[in-house]
């Protein structure tokens, strides 16, 4: 694992992403304009950013490298559910996220390298905290008309024995 850059990423007053040295030196705009973005959240490893990009087509989760030439890997594209926030694995892999649908919401993984999102739960409320190894999550959800769940499911959607 590499050395996490000492950088604070930040959305600029015309929606893009940039970074900046805690001394305010060395500042450098990650995105171009061609999205709006929100929620930044700084990969573990401190590498990359994830965030929220949205245009008048559809929402997508970005991964930006933090270096002068960045370089944006879409994760997740939608033109009708809606990312409301992130989080990383411990270890910098995956990403995790709430989207929001017409019927509640999601609780999605997808690899920081990119392919396919995994949706594991639906359900609001709907909370969960990733397990240190980075491969479980401890999730909260309560799904229409269903009980409360309480369990920890694996980032390949299989729970973890009973739920708790």
């Amino acid at each position: 694992m590499s050395k996490p850059l000492n950088r604070i990423v930040y959305v600029t007053i015309d929606g893009q992403i940039s970074t900046i040295a805690p001394d305010g030196t060395r500042g450098r705009q990650l995105t171009n304009g061609n999205y709006g973005f929100q929620f930044p959240a700084w990969s573990p490893v401190g590498n990359q950013v994830a965030a929220i990009g949205r245009n008048r087509q559809h929402t997508v989760i970005f991964a930006i490298d933090d270096k002068d030439s960045a370089e944006a890997k879409s994760l997740f594209n939608s033109q009708i559910e809606a990312p409301i926030y992130l989080s990383w694995s411990p270890d910098g892999q995956t990403l995790s996220f709430l989207a929001a649908y017409a019927q509640g919401l999601g609780l999605h993984v997808v690899s920081a390298s990119g392919g396919e999102d995994l949706l594991l739960a639906t359900g609001q409320p709907l909370f969960w905290d990733w397990a240190q190894d980075g491969r479980r999550i401890l999730m909260h959800s309560n799904a229409a008309g269903q009980d409360a769940r309480l369990a920890y499911v694996g980032i390949d959607g299989i729970e973890w024995g009973n739920s708790l």
